[in-house]
């Protein structure tokens, strides 16, 4: 889902408040917005922390659906996997 993704890269260029109708409508109608959400999330990491050169690469095959981005990996030492408590 290439919401957010910004129209340079091949997306729709959407922000946040548009891509949460998004996932709010894809749940209204019986649809899972979790792997919907799982991909959003993931691709606003790459568009935030990511060099050009991985935006180039990754955000236009994103975007039209060639690649899915939907794992991501964390652990801390006194957290473990709880995220809010990073």
């Amino acid at each position: 889902l290439s919401a957010m993704i910004p129209e340079e890269y091949g997306g729709s260029g959407l922000g946040l408040a548009e891509a949460s109708v998004i996932l709010e409508e894809v749940n209204r109608c019986g649809g899972n917005s979790g792997t919907v959400h799982g991909q959003m999330y993931n691709m606003f990491t790459l568009l935030r922390h990511g060099s050009e050169a991985q935006k180039r690469f990754y955000l236009p095959k994103l975007a039209s659906g060639e690649l899915r981005l939907q794992s991501m990996a964390v652990t801390e030492p006194t957290t473990g996997t709880d995220t809010t408590k990073i």
